[in-house]
């Protein structure tokens, strides 16, 4: 769910990495570089490709749940987790707990694979062209909450 690109090629490499140390703390705080050798941003492409909560606190997949009434369910990451993954503090990764929260109400930009929507009753409507192929882009609403390990899960509806 992270990303398909070049961020998630970088994790992977500081894990490999990681694996080949004869002692990971050489690596503590070593920042993740992109393919310019700067650091690594917040992959724009989570916010392109993938649903996300308003004000970009969070992002993920939004998937139709049969039996539930024309409502889907929304599974995602705070985005905090990521800049934390970026920060590459070892100390921070391990012993990091999110308080949990809860977002009543919160507006999602859904971004719905379009080869599940057989799997609902009742197809949202489009609301936009975003260019991003095999999705439908609708507005949605609902009430999630965030985990203390920085997942957000919960229920969203279009908003009609």
């Amino acid at each position: 769910m992270l990303s398909r690109s070049h961020f998630l090629e970088v994790l992977i490499n500081r894990i490999r990495s990681l694996e080949r140390a004869p002692d990971y703390k050489a690596l503590d705080k070593l920042p993740l570089l992109n393919r310019k050798g700067e650091p690594h941003p917040i992959p724009e492409s989570l916010f392109l490709t993938r649903s996300f909560i308003r004000g970009k606190k969070g992002f993920g997949e939004v998937i139709p749940f049969d039996g539930m009434d024309g409502k889907f369910f929304f599974y995602g990451f705070d985005i905090n987790v990521v800049k934390m993954l970026l920060s590459q503090d070892f100390e921070r990764i391990t012993h990091t707990r999110y308080d949990q929260g809860e977002y009543a109400g919160i507006r999602v930009r859904a971004r719905i694979p379009k080869r599940l929507l057989g799997q609902t009753p009742r197809e949202p409507q489009r609301e936009e062209e975003d260019g991003q192929e095999g999705r439908l882009s609708t507005r949605m609403k609902g009430d999630l909450v965030r985990t203390p390990s920085g997942r957000i899960l919960g229920y969203v509806a279009p908003i009609e």
